[in-house]
């Protein structure tokens, strides 16, 4: 997916940065207050480096720093992991969307979002940053557990009234995640197809 033409200006969130925003933070995308404002922060594994370039390339605009590579050591086991991150630049362009999606510093699901999920796009996003496809099936995962189970119910509802998608609460443990049975998984995985990266095509039936 090419650039588009509005990004790079600091003063205003292009159409396709909006919907990029929000599937970044229905997934792992965060927005850490800075001062008075908020920046975005994106941090994955080392292998999903393509994604994380072409997210960056997206929010360029915004941004003071290229992506760089981060490694941890985990004090539990010793094994050293390796992120893949870059923050942009604290902004209020970006204060609706906080306002939107965090309480008290918490991030919950705006009243609107069945507004602002109208966007395929924004699905697609939602999807590469957390979602699965099982490997034993034709069926996939929307990795919810960070909202709470009412407000998963709350995003089930609004998948099926924006695009008729069936799904199911499945739990993996204590942690609750948005199943998509197969005739839903094949609907969902055609309409995100055309805005899926080429490293993310595993990802689709």
């Amino acid at each position: 997916m090419s650039k588009d033409n509005t990004v790079g200006s600091q003063g205003i969130l292009s159409k396709t940065q909006k919907e990029i925003l929000v599937g970044l933070l229905l997934g792992d995308g965060l927005l850490e207050l800075q001062h008075k404002n908020p920046r975005l922060k994106i941090d994955h594994s080392l292998k999903q480096k393509e994604y994380v370039d072409w997210l960056y390339f997206q929010f360029e605009g915004f941004c003071n720093q290229k992506p760089r590579q981060l490694d941890r050591v985990d004090s539990r086991n010793g094994k050293i992991y390796y992120h893949y991150l870059f923050s942009t630049i604290s902004t209020a362009v970006l204060g609706e969307y906080f306002r939107m999606f965090y309480i008290a510093g918490k991030k919950t699901l705006p009243k609107n979002l069945t507004v602002l999920l109208k966007s395929k796009l924004s699905l697609a996003v939602w999807y590469m940053d957390d979602g699965f496809k099982r490997s034993d099936c034709d069926s996939l995962y929307l990795c919810t557990s960070g909202f709470s189970l009412e407000e998963q119910k709350f995003l089930q509802e609004i998948l099926q009234k924006l695009y008729g998608f069936e799904t199911k609460i499945h739990f993996a443990g204590k942690n609750a995640r948005i199943y998509f049975p197969v005739k839903s998984a094949k609907r969902f995985c055609d309409l995100v197809r055309p805005y899926i990266l080429s490293n993310f095509s595993y990802k689709l039936l």
